[in-house]
């Protein structure tokens, strides 16, 4: 049997030494016994949402996910409002009007006055006048607003009488969609959800419902962190850790960002900068699905292409290394002034780097990363945490042995016979032969081990 060992080996000298270093460079952390845990021996597995994402090759493409026309109550036609989505340079577009399911851009079932020809439509998806970057729709895009708010993606459907939020993302998931949460809890109520730092009774309710719905439907990908403007409503972002605090770091919730926008005035303000190896339908959704992009918001609304001369405002993340060794996240960023790494609702740390094992009493099961600038701010997604320390390997039920019942959960998950999938921490355990992935050999070592052939891994 084999227990994961520390492999980072740190003299205390040098350590007393980076000790001083770090809390220069990074801060103290606001949690407790952070300094004394500063030559901390834990051994993290970090699930890295941008595993896939190859930063040297990517594109990031700006997506506008929720905004509003005068099908319903926005200010501008549907027409109007793609334009200048068009104008100020967003590659991917969702009109997400209350209650009504948007189609196509160029639809004639309503006033076609009020939407794009086919040819126009055609020039945009081709990035006529943008240097050939064009601007792609979601279909079947609805924000459905009966008792709560979600945005449903890809369903044709609007269920606007007599249903729960429970329903909307149920129905989506249902007809193949995607849904994500909006500004949790509302415009009025969500401001009573925490005071100071610590959750309401009211927050705890909707905290307790958020958790569950986001583990019982997969197909609801995340929660509004950003909403409206920089800096506004702080308590969606303490609402979405404390989500993260309840699901991570097997069930990861993405934190979008959106206008909300009911004017072109509106839009043009928050974002979400998808990384893909180009636009397409097929990489949009599999951004949203699986975090491959990044929350931002902006001081101004002067939006254009990211390229070298790039004026946005807000940070550009540039590249993200997780070094399982050191047990280190690093973020290269542009346009940016510090970065804060936040776990448990609250910044343990400062800088472009951070160590897990100097804030072992701060970490739990996630870690993000919130980039500030003097034009707007970016957040990360949540990086998965699994401290694997005393983890026995095969061990898979986490019974203190490693059985037949273990053997009989690696093999129907590699040959796919069960519908109960191994979390991604029971995916670390089972991994008997270390090389990052699960096959025949690991089922091959475990089954020599239970016939005493071997006696570890």
């Amino acid at each position: 049997m084999l227990y994961h060992i520390k492999r980072k080996s740190i003299t205390a000298f040098f350590c007393t030494n980076l000790l001083v270093y770090s809390c220069l460079i990074f801060g103290f952390a606001n949690c407790a016994n952070a300094t004394e845990n500063s030559i901390g021996t834990k051994e993290y597995k970090i699930i890295n949402p941008y595993e896939s994402v190859d930063w040297n090759s990517f594109g990031q493409f700006k997506a506008c996910l929720h905004m509003h026309t005068n099908e319903f109550d926005g200010k501008y036609s549907p027409k109007e409002m793609i334009e200048d989505c068009y104008i100020k340079g967003y590659d991917v577009a969702a009109i997400t009007d209350h209650n009504i399911t948007n189609s196509t851009w160029d639809r004639t079932d309503k006033n076609p006055d009020n939407y794009l020809t086919t040819e126009r439509l055609k020039e945009i998806k081709a990035g006529i006048g943008r240097n050939g970057r064009g601007m792609l729709p979601i279909p079947f895009s609805t924000e459905q607003t009966v008792l709560g708010h979600v945005n449903t993606y890809w369903a044709d459907f609007c269920e606007s009488t007599n249903v729960s939020i429970e329903s909307k993302i149920k129905r989506c998931e249902e007809l193949g969609g995607i849904s994500h949460i909006n500004h949790p809890g509302g415009d009025e109520s969500a401001i009573f959800f925490f005071y100071e730092d610590q959750i309401t009774e009211a927050g705890a309710e909707y905290l307790n419902e958020y958790t569950r719905l986001f583990h019982e439907y997969p197909s609801c990908v995340g929660i509004e962190a950003l909403n409206k403007r920089y800096g506004n409503r702080e308590s969606f972002r303490q609402m979405w850790d404390h989500i993260l605090m309840n699901t991570m770091p097997n069930r990861p919730v993405w934190g979008f960002s959106s206008d909300d926008s009911h004017s072109v005035d509106e839009t043009g303000f928050n974002s979400n900068i998808m990384l893909m190896p180009e636009n397409t339908e097929e990489n949009i959704r599999y951004s949203m699905e699986n975090g491959t992009f990044y929350a931002v918001t902006s001081l101004t609304n002067n939006m254009t292409f990211i390229d070298s001369n790039s004026q946005n405002s807000f940070p550009i993340i540039n590249n993200i290394i997780v070094n399982q060794e050191e047990n280190s996240i690093t973020i290269s960023a542009q346009n940016y002034e510090t970065i804060e790494w936040i776990a448990d609702c609250r910044v343990i740390a400062t800088g472009n780097r951070i160590d897990l094992n100097y804030y072992e009493d701060c970490v739990n099961n996630y870690i993000r990363a919130q980039i500030k600038g003097s034009g707007g701010l970016s957040l990360t997604q949540p990086f998965g945490i699994i401290d694997k320390t005393n983890s026995l390997i095969g061990d898979i039920d986490n019974n203190g042995k490693i059985d037949v019942l273990d053997f009989a959960r690696l093999r129907k998950h590699i040959l796919g016979l069960s519908e109960e999938i191994l979390t991604p921490d029971q995916m670390l355990i089972a991994d008997v032969d270390r090389n990052g992935e699960l096959d025949s050999i690991d089922f091959a070592f475990m089954r020599l081990y239970l016939l005493g052939v071997i006696k570890n891994f």
